[in-house]
């Protein structure tokens, strides 16, 4: 099933998650529909506009709340890097989320270590 967010790697303490530009083309053209069947008052076109925005919902909105959670917190504790961009089908926006260490995973301080 196609989602949102595709993990494209990572190691133990990393995942890779990839955004599918799609989501955003969908999203504005939408937008576009909706306000094209307002302005011209075609009911018809603005039914369209909103069957496609309850689609997103089901298809990309609630898939991705986990996701977007997880690169959240990561982001607040500075775990995050993020490359490529929102908009481009070639390089698209990445998200490379580093786990934390376990609590007690430290090195302990040595006696003389400054």
């Amino acid at each position: 099933m196609w989602k949102p967010y595709t993990v494209t790697g990572g190691d133990g303490r990393q995942k890779r998650y990839r955004y599918s530009p799609v989501c955003n083309w969908w999203l504005y053209a939408t937008i576009a529909l909706l306000g094209t069947g307002m302005i011209l008052d075609v009911p018809l076109i603005a039914y369209v506009a909103v069957a496609s925005m309850a689609l997103y919902l089901v298809f990309v909105t609630l898939p991705s709340i986990a996701v977007a959670r997880e690169i959240r917190d990561a982001a607040r504790s500075g775990a995050v890097e993020i490359r490529g961009s929102r908009w481009s089908i070639t390089d698209p926006i990445t998200f490379v989320v580093t786990e934390p260490e376990a609590p007690g995973s430290e090195v302990p301080a040595q006696p003389g270590d400054e």
